[in-house]
């Protein structure tokens, strides 16, 4: 079998294929991403502000029985964190805006203006791990929301002062969250399935390869064929699993 330089070559070839199949789905394994980088700027460096801060970096980990884990990194300005997203350095940013505890003072007056946070996506270091920092940030945001309005409404209580209806409403949703995307991935959607394509072809290129070789023994020894009858259904028992193993992950992940 060996003898037929051609059949090596093609079972080389299978194999290899299979090894770029097992790279191409390492990725859809890891489920729970591990020390996600994202950014924090405080720009408004009040009290509030600050506590709000102290709050969110607290938050290590998001999830259930296997969280995903934050690692946090508290930055000066907006600047400083755009530069780093060129450079691919965080997945996303929360920024905390200038005013925003006098911002939040106004919520009870006659004119309310809405404090102001912006969630920053970072979607090309990793579109799935960027869409879920979204979400928590997301979350994290309303959740801080929250908190403050109860905050405002004990503080009115304790003060004896009535709660507007208007009052009432900006306290639903106090903060007024932005979501900007840089770096986005729109135009690379079937990126994915354009990088499987090809190397499911060379997986069968390695089949015809392996298909010519076996017709191109003419004169095969008892254990030559007997190598070819156990080798070869190996062989191509594994791509096919690969290949099985590689559509229900590409099917899960979209």
């Amino acid at each position: 079998m060996f003898k037929n330089k051609f059949h090596v070559i093609s079972l080389i070839v299978a194999l290899v294929m299979g090894l770029l199949l097992i790279v191409a789905q390492i990725p859809s394994t890891h489920t729970a991403p591990k020390d996600l980088p994202i950014a924090i700027v405080d720009a408004d460096q009040s009290d509030a502000s600050q506590a709000i801060v102290k709050q969110l970096t607290s938050v290590t980990s998001t999830g259930g029985k296997n969280p995903t884990t934050i690692k946090w990194s508290v930055v000066k300005n907006k600047t400083a964190v755009m530069r780093a997203m060129d450079k691919q350095k965080y997945y996303g940013a929360l920024v905390i805006k200038a005013g925003f505890a006098q911002d939040t003072m106004s919520l009870t007056t006659t004119n309310p203006t809405h404090p102001e946070m912006q969630v920053i996506i970072n979607q090309a270091k990793n579109a799935t791990a960027a869409a879920g920092v979204q979400n928590a940030l997301t979350m994290m945001t309303n959740k801080v929301g929250s908190a403050m309005a109860n905050q405002v409404l004990r503080k009115m209580q304790a003060l004896n002062l009535p709660v507007s209806a208007e009052a009432a409403q900006n306290l639903l949703q106090p903060i007024a969250v932005t979501t900007k995307i840089v770096h986005t991935t729109t135009n690379k959607a079937t990126a994915s399935a354009a990088f499987f394509q090809p190397i499911w072809m060379g997986a069968l290129l390695g089949t015809v390869m392996l298909t010519y070789a076996q017709k191109g023994l003419s004169h095969v020894t008892k254990k030559q064929a007997w190598l070819n009858k156990v080798i070869e259904p190996v062989v191509m028992g594994l791509l096919h699993w690969l290949r099985d193993s590689q559509q229900l992950n590409l099917h899960m992940l979209f």
